[in-house]
């Protein structure tokens, strides 16, 4: 098993600051969401998003989100 930090370089920062725009996000989700998509995750976990939402190639899961109810 390996490490493999993702670098928020300087594309990554343009991007975050286009997703930030387009899908009215505060700057620090958008590059939350960048870096994601970036290291090429599929899922993020967090109670900050709303729950189910899609966000480029990443979906959002809130853990504390009821889905049986």
């Amino acid at each position: 098993m390996s490490w493999n930090p993702i670098v928020n370089d300087g594309a990554a920062v343009l991007e975050a600051i286009d997703m930030e725009r387009r899908r009215r996000l505060s700057f620090r989700d958008a590059w939350i969401v960048v870096a994601a998509m970036n290291g090429g995750a599929s899922v993020i976990c967090s109670e900050d998003f709303n729950h189910g939402r899609k966000l480029g190639s990443v979906q959002v899961l809130n853990p504390f989100v009821d889905t049986e109810s």
